[in-house]
């Protein structure tokens, strides 16, 4: 009897744990991905050409005359177009950023 009782609280210890691991699992580092989001812009503005990549972004402003993520202390000066729709993105976005005629361009890929 008591070996079963052991068995069964091994069991519930078991269960318990991997209740829990959906919890777990590593979040996104949202400053980091914004500090690479403006980085990309950057880069972009300096030296033309496109980039193709998704971020997992969260309170980031997309304005006119750049973007920033008040919360991570984060902003890019350039001149950007946007066609996102949105004044701010959150969320996973796959973007297209390429320099057009001056600008940069943030678009959905």
């Amino acid at each position: 009897m008591e070996r079963l009782l052991l068995y069964l609280a091994l069991a519930a210890a078991v269960a318990l744990i991997l209740l829990q691991l959906p919890r777990l699992r590593p979040q996104p580092d949202y400053c980091a991905e914004a500090r690479r989001l403006t980085a990309t812009i950057l880069a972009v503005w300096a030296g033309g050409g496109s980039v193709t990549d998704a971020f997992d972004l969260r309170g980031v402003a997309v304005t006119p005359t750049g973007v920033s993520c008040a919360p991570c202390g984060v902003s890019a000066s350039a001149p950007i177009e946007s066609r996102l729709g949105s004044g701010e993105l959150s969320g996973r976005w796959r973007l297209r950023i390429r320099y057009q005629g001056g600008k940069v361009v943030l678009e959905p890929a």
